[in-house]
This record gives C-alpha cells, sequence and structure tokens, in this order.
C-alpha cells in the first residue's frame, strides 16, 4: 500500500521517473515518506538513481564528481533521456522533467509547461532544496569530502540547512 500523499513533508521527493537514464530503460520510484535507504549489489543502479536526483533538480554534473557532461547519462544507443521528480508542495505537487539529449542540451518543464532551467532552479530553492549542501545531498563520490570536513564547516552546513539566513550570520557575529 503507497504512502499517503499528506504524510510527506514539504519538499519531500514523492516520485522519481527515469527514461532510458544510464542504466534505466524506464523506471518509477516511490520513496516513503520518512528515511528511505537504497540498498542493492553493485552494478544495479544506485549510485544512477542518486545521479537522476541532482541532475533531475538542476543540479550540474560536478556536484557528482563523475561523468562532467549531462550526456553522458543519456543510456548508450539512446537519443536522450528524460528525468521526472514530483516533490510534495503545499497544495499541489510540483513535477520538474529533463530531458537530456547526447548533445548535451536539455529541455525543462514545471508541472508540464516549458520551462527554463532558471525556473527550475528558482521552484527547487523555493522547497529549500541544496544539492551544494552535503549535509542534505551526499553523493557517493563525495563522501570523502564530507567526512574530511572540520567541525565548525560541518555546523555551517547544518546550520544553512536547517536555519535560516539570519541564524546563520547571527552565529557567524558570535
Amino acid at each position: 500500500m503507497a504512502p499517503r500523499n499528506d504524510s510527506y513533508k514539504f519538499g519531500s521527493i514523492v516520485r522519481i521517473k527515469l527514461i532510458d537514464f544510464v542504466t534505466y530503460d524506464d523506471v518509477e520510484f516511490r520513496p516513503g515518506p520518512h528515511l528511505n535507504v537504497v540498498i542493492g549489489p553493485n552494478g544495479t543502479g544506485k549510485s544512477s538513481l542518486v545521479c537522476a536526483i541532482c541532475l533531475g533538480l538542476s543540479g550540474p554534473p560536478a556536484l557528482l564528481g563523475r561523468g562532467s557532461k549531462v550526456s553522458d547519462y543519456v543510456k548508450h544507443k539512446k537519443d536522450k533521456a528524460i528525468i521526472e521528480i514530483e516533490l510534495k508542495g503545499n497544495k499541489r505537487n510540483t513535477i520538474v522533467q529533463r530531458t537530456i539529449y547526447t548533445d548535451d542540451r536539455s529541455d525543462w518543464k514545471l508541472n508540464g509547461k516549458t520551462a527554463s532551467k532558471k525556473e527550475v532552479k528558482t521552484a527547487v530553492t523555493s522547497y529549500n532544496i541544496q544539492l551544494d549542501n552535503l549535509c542534505q545531498f551526499l553523493p557517493q563520490d563525495k563522501v570523502t569530502n564530507f567526512a574530511k570536513s572540520s567541525a565548525t564547516d560541518l555546523l555551517h552546513l547544518t546550520q544553512d540547512m536547517v536555519g535560516t539566513e539570519d541564524m546563520l550570520e547571527v552565529f557567524l557575529t558570535c
């Protein structure tokens, strides 16, 4: 039985659909409203799922520490890959779709309507999703960087993730 949509917190990923993305032909994931752990044998697509979340929410490939071009994530012998991510909203959910082409172009949609990458970034930011904050999004190839972070750096990342800008500024002036 699928969880009720109202049990998800604002900004939670409700659904991820991938077509011709790295190892996937056509798959849909429905994470639960609480902690989700992706486990499985090597080569089963765990990292591909994490990459899809980053790239689908307008993150650059550099955040992943893997392929430098988005076209690297299009399945071999395919023309394009599609990532669709549904985020829990207040009144209605937001659906972000990114189509990645082999020539490194991307088309974006928000709730089925053509959008710019900037509009998608603005929407993602409005959910307080911080792909560049290792406390919030930790790709496999960045675990070493996270482990080497100082206590002060980790505190700043955590405050940035859960607090307001005012809270971080007050801390920095103390």
